[in-house]
């Protein structure tokens, strides 16, 4: 008690004083709104940035000061957090609208996560305070770090000692103070410890929170992370708090409601004079280090219970339950927050009473800011935000022209599966290798060798001799290589792009290339059949495309947050900042360390030299297979074994269908299978999948039923096969961006290039897989229909 009693002496409680203090009353209790971050963190399913940013949108509405909006900590031990700087960014550009200040906190476990939150506002030209303007609300951006109060807990949470820990925080906070960045502590199980029990030392919690204001901590959050707490011991906690010399004003606390004891212990809490605590929208939480704390206690509850003892918060219960209510909704968990449930129950009884407008108040007409429409163009027009799409239609559109004229190229009599495997065995080896150096070469570059590589591929095509005139489809297969090559370095480079982009462009790229297998078997149909062009001229034509490549990069698409590594890179290829990570693959400090050491990080892989960069992205990418790969790799066999393989089989006597020629068949399937393709593609702002191996699932399901049509003829007429490719377009353009947008979601940011550019190679492996299938597919069905009277797919 000794060191106890010193603290107690050089720090009396009048000598105090924080920004805080000025705020807090007898009467007034400050609540810090925890949800996204702390609420979030433990959360099994993948949440969207999107959410995250509606959530704290949400928040800033119903009156709390101050939020925890992310966590600057390495994603692969905390995934939800991946985010974190693209939220801070959002916050410091956009804030929500609000009727008072906002400060906005992130949790950063050591220099470095304090470093990357510097980095995001140098580059944003935000301070830590911003003064509010007529479009925007006023707000702060602060910090919380923290150490643990067991030694177990310690070393299972930070790899540390308390002590080491302690000595890892000072360093930061002396960081933060020359930003003039406000910093919150946190001790964490201080009523009970996971591996060590519920008898944690009250004064070992008071010497180490003492500890960080001596720091320079401007308030301390005392946490129960078990939720073991209950009031004598809570009691006893604060009263060596208090001999320890730690004023109320500097305290804050922080309950979990394990046991259900949350709100008993804020009461004592409030008794002993404490008016700071800690809470979550709808009870979300739990520490992923303590194996079975739930929930923080609810922002619902505690609102209630604070209100209902004559005191005030300045939060709106009944906002905060619609919004509890919300985000358990769009997790799939119960709403935790008994308070906010009831709320939420009488609010919507009220609303079912009739609704009556105010005089000389209007409903919201088509066209004004409230109604859907307009919300919906707002939706669409972010969508493109930032993202060309033609550069990712222009990437595609000569791989589906290609393939629509794959019947024109080799006859009726070679499988069609020949023209795709060389339209995508190239394709294939591109996204296999070139991830793992291909961040060594500019993007300018890039694309002046997919222009030079697709126009020359598609004249060596056109001007080959067809196969009506002898001609032999070497030379064609040829120029299908060289256009193949350079639509898979395009598109491994755009979809990395994405990165670089915010949320929306990675569906602005979903979008593009779905235009593009749209635009081209549209147009190669509309040219070849319906207005009668000569294969040879469409194609000629295909070849100055490429043309629109080069200027939609070069003088449209907006360069300078690839020259500005906005999205964590340093130049304009994409590398990243350094510093982020160790290089040694033994090194593990743990969340406080200053060095952490991720094998597949693509920090790795940008400053490390040979065998050591490659080893790590190796590593990297097997992390990817079973999540993201596999799935999007099933669905292209399936789908291109169809295309390829069965397509050509799913014919019917002319006078039942809408052609004059057989060879229309299989432009017209490509093309509605496109429409599914561009429909589904386009659809992430609006619609969302998680489970990638449903759709899946189900493309393999439409193979099984064409190709038994394809050997029984069993479907009455071509119409039902139109919805069923219509149908496999939609699971194959599903499957496809919302792979890469769980990517996005999941996948740390100093990760997400490579991981996006790695996991393209899953198509181009399913297609080749197909191509060969297909092959076997096409020769097996028409020998079949062939033995069986039907002799269609030997016509043209």
């Amino acid at each position: 008690m000794h060191r106890l009693s010193l603290l107690s002496a050089l720090r009396p409680h009048s000598t105090r004083r924080f920004a805080t203090e000025a705020r807090l009353t007898s009467d007034h209790v400050r609540i810090v709104e925890v949800g996204p971050r702390d609420g979030l963190q433990n959360e099994k399913k993948s949440i969207s940035l999107e959410t995250k940013l509606q959530l704290i949108s949400k928040l800033a509405k119903t009156g709390v000061t101050t939020i925890e909006a992310g966590s600057f900590v390495p994603a692969k031990w905390v995934p939800q957090m991946a985010s974190t700087a693209e939220i801070c960014e959002h916050l410091l550009q956009t804030p929500p609208q609000s009727q008072n200040e906002i400060a906005y906190n992130y949790l950063v476990p050591n220099v470095k996560g304090l470093e990357g939150l510097i980095k995001v506002m140098d580059s944003t030209g935000a301070s830590a305070s911003t003064e509010g303007t007529k479009t925007k609300s006023p707000t702060t951006t602060e910090i919380s770090l923290f150490a643990a109060a067991t030694e177990a807990f310690s070393k299972a949470n930070t790899n540390c000692t308390i002590q080491e820990s302690l000595d890892r925080i000072r360093p930061i906070v002396a960081l933060a103070k020359t930003k003039d960045i406000r910093v919150r502590g946190y001790v964490s199980v201080a009523l009970g410890c996971p591996y060590e029990g519920p008898d944690v030392s009250p004064s070992k919690v008071a010497d180490i929170t003492a500890t960080l204001l001596e720091m320079g901590a401007d308030e301390v959050s005392v946490a129960d992370t078990t939720g073991m707490g209950t009031a004598p011991r809570t009691m006893e906690l604060l009263q060596a708090l208090k001999a320890a010399g730690i004023a109320n004003t500097d305290l804050a606390l922080h309950f979990h409601d394990t046991y259900g004891q949350a709100l008993v212990n804020t009461i004592v809490g409030l008794e002993h004079g404490v008016r700071i605590f800690d809470s979550s929208v709808g009870g979300l939480g739990g520490c992923p280090y303590s194996k079975g704390a739930t929930g923080n206690v609810s922002t619902e509850d505690l609102v209630h219970t604070i209100h209902g003892l004559g005191m005030h918060t300045g939060i709106d219960l009944e906002e905060m339950s619609r919004i509890g209510s919300w985000i358990s909704d769009e997790l799939g968990r119960p709403n935790e927050s008994r308070a906010g449930k009831a709320t939420s129950i009488k609010s919507s009884r009220l609303s079912l009473r009739p609704r009556v407008t105010p005089k000389g108040q209007m409903l919201p007409l088509p066209g004004s800011t409230s109604s859907t429409w307009v919300r919906f163009r707002v939706h669409l027009g972010a969508l493109f935000h930032g993202a060309d799409p033609q550069v990712c239609l222009i990437n595609n559109v000569l791989y589906v022209i290609i393939l629509s004229a794959a019947l024109d190229l080799v006859g009726p009599n070679v499988p069609k599966g020949v023209v795709l495997l060389a339209d995508v065995i190239p394709s294939f080896g591109a996204k296999l290798v070139a991830p793992y150096f291909i961040q060594a070469v500019p993007y300018s570059v890039r694309i002046v060798i997919c222009v030079a590589f697709s126009a020359l591929g598609m004249l060596v095509v056109a001007l080959s001799p067809a196969y009506v005139d002898g001609g032999t489809i070497s030379s064609k297969l040829a120029g299908i290589v060289l256009a193949s090559l350079s639509s898979g370095i395009g598109e491994l480079s755009f979809v990395g792009l994405t990165h670089f982009y915010g949320p929306f462009s990675l569906a602005a790229w979903g979008s593009g290339t779905g235009a593009a297998g749209l635009v081209g078997a549209g147009a190669y149909a509309l040219a070849t059949t319906s207005l009668g062009l000569e294969v040879k001229t469409t194609l000629m034509t295909s070849a100055f495309l490429p043309a629109v490549l080069a200027v939609s990069f070069f003088f449209i698409l907006p360069r300078s947050r690839i020259r500005s590594g906005h999205a964590g890179s340093g130049d304009e290829e994409g590398h990243a900042g350094n510093g982020a990570l160790s290089d040694d693959p033994d090194e593990r400090e743990g969340l406080l360390g200053s060095s952490i050491h991720s094998a597949g990080s693509l920090k790795v892989a940008h400053r490390g030299r040979g065998w050591q960069s490659l080893k790590a992205n190796l590593h990297h990418a097997r992390g990817l297979f079973f999540p993201f790969m596999l799935p999007l790799l099933l669905v292209y066999i399936a789908e291109y074994t169809i295309n390829q393989g069965v397509s050509p089989t799913l014919l019917f006597p002319l006078k039942e269908t809408p052609f004059a020629h057989y060879r229309a068949f299989y432009p017209a399937y490509n093309a509605i299978y496109q429409v599914g393709v561009f429909i589904s593609r386009s659809s992430t702002p609006f619609f969302r999948i998680h489970n990638l191996y449903l759709p899946s699932l189900l493309q393999i399901v439409n193979l099984i039923v064409l190709t038994m049509h394809s050997l029984f003829n069993f479907l009455p007429n071509v119409c039902l096969v139109f919805i069923v490719v219509f149908w496999e377009g939609l699971l194959g353009g599903l499957v496809y961006v919302n792979t890469f947008a769980e990517i996005g979601d999941r996948v740390p940011r100093e990760d997400r290039e490579f991981s996006l550019s790695a996991t393209t190679v899953s198509d181009s492996g399913g297609i080749c897989i197909a191509g060969f299938l297909g092959m076997v597919f096409e020769v097996w069905l028409c020998d079949w229909q062939v033995s069986h009277g039907r002799d269609f797919c030997r016509r043209t």
